[in-house]
């Protein structure tokens, strides 16, 4: 019986298969077993049983013999090419960072998460940095601690209010010679606001009257308003646009240019979304979906949308 379909590329000499193992089952040792069983079947039929423990050395020598250069590789970025300088990939500190309020802290910090520099004190704050680094240092305001984490959430005092400065010096490693010593530092800065709520809840940027329409019927416009009722709750009349008069109108959850809500509003779809003021403070964007009950199990299909709005 033929053994061909098991055999490797056939080499002419030893010594050019010897130098197609040791450079490239090495690098790619997943390989290395293919090729050791492909080796052995080739040779068996010319080898000697008293041989097999210097094939077995020799299995040795493959998998820990260092890992060959390539010839003709030119790539100074490339660890396999002789030219190869590590200070070219070596990566820089950088010390970026957000700040984001999450309305909804027990689902995720990205579920409802909003990048403003406006905060309510009570609210969960989460600083995070942008970029990877080896060790991270935050100060936050006045505040003693250190925190030396990549992410990490914090609450104010609901007396605290005003400019809080925010700092971060982060470091990285590189390899020797590659800068002034063996750690590359970045600092960044940032300020967040905290303003006091009671005081400033008839003033949020977001509450107001906006006239647009759903991506999905944009020739159909509609106002919606975002305020309070009588007893101070919370509330988006006429949204979506099929809710117009709902005894149970949307209660969103607010913040200070933004708005979560989510599994209210039985009479209007049951809508869960997201809104955003943009930064000009006149545009107002909605991301949300809909379902309505159908009376048995489910509902209907799942409506996707977004209102887009300008403030009257």
């Amino acid at each position: 019986m033929s053994s061909s379909r098991f055999r490797p590329v056939f080499y002419h000499t030893l010594n050019d298969l010897l130098w197609y193992i040791f450079c490239h089952t090495h690098r790619h040792k997943k390989y290395l077993a293919f090729y050791s069983l492909a080796i052995t079947h080739y040779m068996m039929p010319m080898l000697n049983l008293r041989l097999l423990p210097c094939l077995l050395v020799l299995a040795l020598f493959i998998f820990f013999f260092p890992t060959c250069k390539e010839k003709d590789c030119t790539d100074a970025t490339n660890p396999d090419c002789p030219n190869y300088n590590p200070c070219l990939t070596a990566k820089e500190a950088n010390a970026e960072f957000i700040i984001v309020d999450s309305l909804r802290p027990s689902v995720g910090v990205y579920a409802t998460a909003f990048q403003i520099d406006t905060f309510w004190p009570t609210n969960n704050i989460y600083f995070k940095a942008l970029h990877e680094n080896d060790t991270y240092e935050w100060k936050i305001g006045t505040d003693a601690r250190t925190f030396t984490q990549r992410l990490f959430t914090l609450t104010f005092d609901p007396n605290i209010t005003g400019n809080i400065p925010v700092r971060l010096i982060t470091t990285r490693k590189v390899p020797a010679g590659c800068a002034a010593g063996d750690v590359v530092r970045d600092t960044f800065y940032q300020n967040l606001f905290l303003v006091e709520y009671f005081s400033n809840r008839d003033k949020l940027p977001i509450l107001g009257t906006y006239r647009g329409y759903d991506n999905d019927l944009k020739d159909s416009l509609f106002t919606i308003t975002i305020g309070y009722n009588e007893f101070y709750d919370k509330q988006i009349l006429n949204f979506p646009r099929e809710c117009k008069d709902a005894w149970e109108p949307v209660r969103p959850l607010l913040s200070w240019r933004n708005f979560y809500v989510g599994h209210n509003g039985g009479e209007c779809g049951f809508p869960i979304g997201i809104g955003r003021l943009q930064a000009d403070y006149k545009t107002l964007i909605i991301d949300y979906t809909t379902q309505y009950p159908t009376g048995g199990n489910g509902g209907s299909p799942v409506k996707t949308r977004r209102f887009i709005g300008t403030k009257q």
